[in-house]
């Protein structure tokens, strides 16, 4: 009897281990928030502003109260002859130590994109400008834009790329840090809106998922919101109110990159 009564508990812990162990779930928020989906859902609950895709402007953006005190958010800029890059910067953390960190971290991975031209040998122009995807007080999601285009080259590049902070732990998070990827996701992906960042680009779509039919989306994905030669496809994420986005690349002729939304509630089995 003793040991029936100890053995049933025992197997419970060791399924809800394995089963923790095998999400990948990046944890988010307070001690008693081990669940990134929480932290986003405080975050959409309590987004005072009510806004998504807010432009980088000079003027401070809404308040809202963090677990480290109210911050506003800046822009500042990185301008070396033809290569200019603004980026945000927030102010207003009763943390003054870990807003810098924070800051330090959003700054970083900003001017990171020079590093694809660093080797080029030369004249390169870079332009390129944010928006605020989620202000939360748990996560800032930052989306880069613009175009990058070095001389002689035979056309531009659009450029895409992502920051998303964890805003208590001051950390860079990724994709393969809020979902499991697999197939199921990858179909979840394929199936998601699809966000023209251009107006010529509407009627793009057919061709774009042709484009990417040949790509091992769960071996990108798992890449994904990497500066570096392992993300290959260009893959990066972001944050909005009700969604997940992914941004992955494409043919020039298609724009570059292309952009697809998952609604949260969509991903329910899938980590978000």
């Amino acid at each position: 009897m003793f040991r029936k009564n100890i053995l049933l508990p025992l197997l419970v812990l060791l399924a809800l281990t394995l089963a923790s162990c095998s999400t990948g779930k990046y944890s988010l928020g307070n001690e008693s928030t081990n669940e990134p989906q929480n932290a986003i859902q405080k975050d959409i609950q309590n987004d005072s502003t009510g806004k998504t895709g807010e432009k980088s402007v000079s003027s401070k953006s809404t308040n809202q109260v963090s677990n480290n005190g109210v911050y506003d958010i800046t822009q500042s800029s990185y301008v070396d002859k033809g290569i200019k890059i603004v980026y945000p910067q927030i102010t207003g953390l009763s943390d003054t130590n870990k807003q810098k960190k924070i800051n330090d971290l959003i700054k970083k991975d900003a001017l990171k994109v020079l590093d694809y031209y660093k080797n080029v040998g030369e004249e390169v122009s870079l332009d390129i400008n944010y928006d605020i995807k989620l202000k939360g007080t748990n996560l800032l999601s930052i989306q880069y834009s613009g175009v990058g285009n070095i001389k002689g080259a035979a056309y531009p590049k659009n450029m895409f790329y992502t920051t998303n902070v964890d805003m208590n732990n001051v950390n860079k998070v990724k994709l393969a840090d809020f979902v499991n990827i697999n197939e199921d996701f990858v179909k979840e992906f394929k199936e998601g809106k699809y966000v023209a960042w251009d107006t010529e680009l509407n009627s793009a779509i057919e061709l774009i998922k042709e484009d990417i039919k040949s790509y091992n989306l769960v071996n990108e994905f798992k890449n994904a919101d990497s500066m570096g030669e392992e993300n290959t496809s260009n893959s990066f994420s972001y944050f909005t109110k009700d969604s997940l986005g992914i941004s992955i690349g494409v043919a020039h002729a298609l724009g570059d990159h292309a952009e697809f939304e998952i609604k949260y509630q969509d991903l329910k089995d899938n980590g978000l």
